[in-house]
């Protein structure tokens, strides 16, 4: 098996604005159908990159049942 990392499942929401979504219920929901997409299970996610708030990464983790070996959480933006 390679270790180098692979894009392997896309996913574009839908919805642009809606009053009962939060941005991690929109990076979650986005992220599972990526996941079925690629037809990857949570064990076969090891690392986790994520911009945003620093806990993100943990909420999304846990909302998809994944064990990442790594992860990545910078916060950008201006």
């Amino acid at each position: 098996m390679s270790e180098l990392p692979a894009i392997v499942g896309a996913y574009e929401h839908p919805l642009r604005k809606a009053p009962d979504y939060t941005p991690l219920r929109f990076i979650g929901e986005s992220a599972a159908t990526a996941m079925a997409d690629a037809g990857l299970t949570p064990a076969d996610v090891d690392g986790l990159a994520f911009v945003g708030e620093p806990m993100g990464v943990n909420y999304i983790s846990e909302y998809l049942n994944v064990r990442p070996r790594w992860f990545d959480c910078t916060a950008i933006g201006g």
